[in-house]
C-alpha cells in the first residue's frame, strides 16, 4: 500500500489566497474605472466562476446609468497580471501546515521561477518556516520533471507523494503520469482524509481549509 511521505502545495493558490487576490483586484479594478461597487468576498462569491457574458449581465444590471463598455477580457488580463499585490494566506493555512508536519509529512511547495516573490508574502505571513523545501516549476523543464528531480534528491518515490494544486492544467498533468493529487477548491466543504501517513496515522485535513478528489 502506497504511504504519503511528502506532500506538495501549489503556493500560488492553495497557500496563498489566489481567488481572494484577483477578486479584490477586479473589485478595484470596476471601482475605479466604473464607478461600479462590490466587495471582494461578493465578486468572488457571485461573480468569479461565472462566465464572462454572465457577469457582464450582472454588472450593467447592477449600474444600469454606466455608459462605457466594460470589456471583462481586458479587466481580467489587467487583474491576472497585477493581483500578486493582494496575495495574502489562505484562511487556517498554518493550523493545516503545523498538522502535516506533526504527523510526520514533509512539506513542500511548488511555484514557477518567476513567483519567487511569494516566498516574501510567506515570510511577512510567518509561514515560510512551515514549508521544508520549495520546488521550481519550470526549473527542470515542467512541474513533473521538476517533482521527480526533487523526489530523486530525498530518496522519495513517487509513489508516497501527494500534490496539492488548484491549477487545472497542473492537476492532468499531474494525473497522467499516475501521481497522486487532489483538487482545491474553495467551493467544496469536503474532508479528504490522508491514511497511512509517514507518521502512521489517519490524518484529516481541517474542514475549513476544502479540499476534494
Amino acid at each position: 500500500m502506497n504511504t504519503t511521505k511528502l506532500i506538495i502545495l501549489n503556493i500560488d493558490g492553495v497557500i496563498l489566497n489566489r481567488e481572494l487576490a484577483l477578486s479584490s483586484t477586479i473589485s478595484s479594478i470596476l471601482k475605479d474605472r466604473f464607478e461600479i461597487r462590490i466587495s471582494p468576498v461578493e465578486y468572488l462569491h457571485n461573480y468569479l466562476y461565472r462566465s464572462d457574458e454572465n457577469v457582464l449581465q450582472r454588472l450593467k444590471a447592477k449600474a444600469p446609468k454606466v455608459k462605457d463598455e466594460i470589456d471583462m477580457e481586458e479587466i481580467l488580463t489587467q487583474a491576472h497580471s497585477t493581483y500578486s499585490q493582494h496575495l495574502g494566506i489562505t484562511e487556517n493555512i498554518e493550523r493545516v501546515l503545523k498538522m502535516l508536519k506533526q504527523n510526520g509529512l514533509i512539506v513542500a511547495g511548488y511555484l514557477s521561477s518567476t513567483e519567487k516573490d511569494l516566498k516574501e508574502i510567506l515570510h511577512a505571513n510567518e509561514i515560510k518556516d512551515h514549508i521544508s523545501h520549495f520546488i521550481f516549476s519550470d526549473e527542470h523543464g515542467s512541474l513533473i520533471d521538476s517533482i521527480n528531480h526533487f523526489c530523486k534528491s530525498i530518496n522519495i518515490v513517487t509513489n508516497n507523494v501527494t500534490i496539492v494544486s488548484n491549477n487545472a492544467d497542473d492537476i492532468q498533468n499531474i494525473k497522467d503520469f499516475n501521481m497522486n493529487c487532489i483538487r482545491y477548491s474553495k467551493n467544496s466543504n469536503a474532508f479528504v482524509k490522508f491514511a497511512n501517513t509517514g507518521a502512521g496515522k489517519d490524518l484529516k485535513i481541517i474542514d475549513k481549509l476544502p479540499l476534494v478528489v
